[in-house]
């Protein structure tokens, strides 16, 4: 008997940690998300989850959640679909996320992985993405995130990695992408952030990597591409950053890089690349680069035209000093000579 019992206890041992290693679907609408960035803009980083009035709320780790075609998550009091926890997976393959409060979609924990490959996320009080936390991945094949009140995208957080390679960020009220914190890639290969209100791409932090091998960013009401943080890398290989209303890419930290060997930055508004004053790389050797603001070589290029002035100027200066000098000498000699003919007077 007591063997029996043993052998029961092992079976339902095993199976409950199946059940747990599986994934998990859930679709509950009995739960809330009520956290809100604390105000808007790159200093909103604040991000908590209550547990009522969601379209599609998850909560754990290990799970997986699914947007299929058929599915609408939209008109919520603050967000259309969550998920809190560490090592989920979210798909959105379809439907549409839009016309909640605050998001659209908010993914909040660490080592998630996001896809979206069809889709519609739209219409939403503030972004149409939100990830807070580290080593997150979100990557966009198809599907669109298009008008939004604030962001398309936002992330917060360290080590996460964004790959667009299809579908397109058009027409956010704000940025396309913002990024907010270090040691974070993002790759842009196809599809496009295009026409937001402020820039395309934002990345605010230290030590970011930003590549971009196509598609295209394009007609954003600010850059491109702006890069605020130090020690940053952009590597552009192709693809086309045109249009733009201010620059097609500014760098507005230290110590950052620029590499390019392919792709067009061209027919933005004031200037197509613009480098801050700080200690900065570039490696230009192929595409199409039109007006290119560089700081530090205008400072450069200023200290030399003070420089040609100033040796200008003694030269000036100098040749002042040697006709004073001549017309001093040559008073001399006629005072001697005037003095000579006195003598001679008098003699």
């Amino acid at each position: 008997m007591r063997k029996v019992l043993l052998s029961v206890a092992v079976l339902l041992g095993i199976c409950v940690q199946s059940i747990h290693a599986q994934s998990v679907i859930v679709n509950s609408h009995d739960l809330f998300f009520s956290g809100t960035p604390s105000g808007s803009g790159t200093g909103a980083t604040e991000v908590s989850l209550d547990k009522t009035h969601t379209g599609l709320y998850t909560e754990g780790d290990n799970k997986t959640v699914v947007v299929s075609e058929k599915d609408a998550f939209g008109g919520n009091a603050n967000c259309g679909v969550a998920v809190q926890g560490n090592h989920n997976t979210v798909n959105v393959a379809g439907g549409e996320i839009g016309g909640n409060a605050a998001y659209g979609l908010c993914v909040l924990g660490h080592c998630n992985i996001v896809n979206i490959s069809a889709g519609e996320i739209t219409g939403n009080g503030k972004c149409g993405v939100c990830i807070k936390g580290n080593n997150n991945t979100l990557r966009i094949s198809g599907g669109a995130i298009v008008g939004n009140a604030e962001e398309g995208i936002k992330v917060l957080g360290h080590n996460n990695k964004i790959v667009l390679c299809g579908g397109k960020v058009d027409n956010n009220g704000r940025k396309g992408l913002s990024l907010l914190g270090a040691m974070n890639s993002v790759e842009v290969s196809l599809g496009g952030i295009n026409n937001n209100g402020e820039d395309g791409v934002s990345c605010y932090g230290n030590m970011n990597a930003l590549t971009v091998s196509g598609g295209e960013i394009v007609g954003n009401c600010e850059n491109g591409m702006t890069v605020y943080g130090n020690c940053c890398t952009m590597t552009i290989t192709d693809g086309k950053i045109m249009c733009n209303e201010e620059s097609g890419v500014s760098f507005r930290g230290k110590k950052c890089t620029l590499v390019m060997s392919g792709g067009k930055i061209l027919e933005n508004g004031k200037r197509d690349v613009s480098l801050a004053p700080g200690i900065f790389k570039k490696t230009i050797t192929g595409g199409e680069v039109g007006t290119f603001h560089d700081h530090l070589e205008e400072k450069v290029k200023h200290e030399k035209e003070r420089e040609k002035e100033r040796e200008e100027r003694e030269l000036r200066d100098q040749k002042r000093r040697e006709e004073r000098e001549l017309r001093r000498q040559q008073r001399l000699r006629e005072m001697e000579l005037r003095m000579q003919e006195m003598r001679k007077e008098r003699d």
